[in-house]
């Protein structure tokens, strides 16, 4: 599979951002910070798409609990005690981006996309799984995105990644298969988006047959997972 885009986008980049793509930052401007760097790297890379209604989404969601809004709405349900005379608001757009496919479908809307699509859980190593079933894509272009942050419990670094990937061009940088062995790994530390970030260096960094073994704090827990291919 050929890599015919990577973008990798940080939360330090979005005053930029606003300034370069006001018509992307209108469509990602109440998400949350994972899911609008993702959506906004995704909207970068689909500009090179051949057909953008007909590239594949793959998304993978935030492994942390979406936002350090979410998060606390979140622990105040949970844990704060309540009464009949207690009404706790709810803010619309918090119940959005609890939804595991927000991304997705904002990608989905803004590109007029009608190819099936996938949305990815954020269980550790998901990122793998879905570079891995974009590489079974016989033929069309395959648009797989994440975004994450550190911690989601308060403000903090946030990433999002997107890699445009087809089996037609040639001349481009590939990604020939995902391997994963059965070994004894230390325990990850989930983060949809570094994992990502850290193959895209690899891609765009190195030149030549190459083969990426994934951080175990970045895959799964249970396999050594390595990413083999050809950067040109």
């Amino acid at each position: 599979m050929r890599v015919i885009a990577t973008a990798l986008l940080r939360d330090s980049d979005l005053d930029s951002l606003k300034a370069k793509r006001p018509d992307a930052w209108r469509t990602v401007r109440r998400f949350n910070l994972p899911v609008k760097l993702a959506v906004l790297a995704a909207l970068d890379v689909a500009d090179k798409a051949t057909d953008r209604s007909r590239v594949k989404l793959i998304s993978i969601t935030p492994c942390q609990n979406g936002s350090p809004a979410v998060y606390e709405w979140a622990r105040r349900v949970t844990y704060e005690p309540s009464d009949k005379n207690t009404r706790l608001r709810v803010n619309p757009a918090h119940t959005l981006h609890g939804v595991d496919n927000l991304g997705l479908s904002a990608m989905a809307i803004a590109l007029e996309n009608h190819h099936p699509g996938f949305g990815l859980g954020g269980a550790a190593g998901q990122a793998w799984e879905g570079l891995e079933l974009s590489l079974r894509e016989d033929e069309g272009e395959v648009l797989l995105f994440a975004g994450d942050q550190e911690s989601s419990r308060e403000e903090g670094p946030a990433l999002g990644v997107a890699l445009l990937l087809s089996n037609s061009a040639a001349g481009a940088s590939s990604i020939e298969s995902v391997r994963w062995d059965a070994a004894e790994v230390s325990s990850p530390s989930p983060h949809s988006a570094r994992g990502l970030a850290a193959l895209i260096d690899v891609l765009t960094g190195t030149s030549g047959s190459y083969s990426h073994r994934v951080a175990d704090r970045d895959g799964d827990g249970i396999n050594r997972i390595v990413v083999e291919g050809v950067a040109r």
